[in-house]
């Protein structure tokens, strides 16, 4: 329980304290200070000059929207300007190839000697009797078999095997 004479006295020692009087003026200019700040603040805003700055940005920001909008869809005109000349270059040689022969994609059909996924001694064979067939028939009649081994045989091979028939260093017969 609190008692009201000792409660007054301690209120007694705190107005004659000598430190006080100088607390209260020292809150009283924080005070003042902060109440100076706040009355700044609402005269910028009371002046508009907010709003004015606000509307500036907003400006800025939409013109520099816009110009970079339209920056970007000129380039894209460009780029699709630059695609049709290319395909219209490319029309008239797709035109020229399509009017040649028909041109038709067709791999070995499946060999029982060589049902395994690995088909390099399929290809090797192939290219061996084709070059036997041209030895003994000519190339025109074993056209046919050329065609096996080309579509089978990889590029790098054929060109290979070919320098090496034309050396004399072929291992093959033919």
């Amino acid at each position: 329980m609190v008692c009201f004479f000792c409660c007054k006295v301690e209120k007694r020692k705190r107005e004659t304290n000598p430190l006080s009087p100088p607390r209260r003026e020292r809150r009283n200019r924080d005070f003042g200070r902060k109440q100076e700040e706040e009355e700044e603040r609402a005269s910028f805003l009371r002046k508009g000059e907010k709003n004015a700055i606000l509307i500036l940005l907003t400006r800025f920001f939409k013109l520099s929207l816009s110009v970079i909008y339209n920056t970007i869809q000129k380039q894209n005109e460009e780029e699709q300007v630059e695609e049709e000349q290319v395909a219209a270059e490319e029309e008239p040689e797709q035109e020229e190839e399509a009017s040649s022969e028909d041109i038709v994609v067709k791999t070995t059909p499946f060999d029982p000697r060589f049902p395994q996924q690995n088909q390099a001694k399929h290809c090797y064979t192939r290219y061996n009797e084709y070059h036997k067939c041209a030895a003994e028939k000519g190339e025109e009649e074993c056209a046919s078999m050329a065609r096996l081994y080309r579509s089978i045989c990889p590029g790098e091979w054929v060109e290979k095997w070919n320098e090496e028939r034309d050396n004399g260093t072929w291992p093959g017969r033919y």
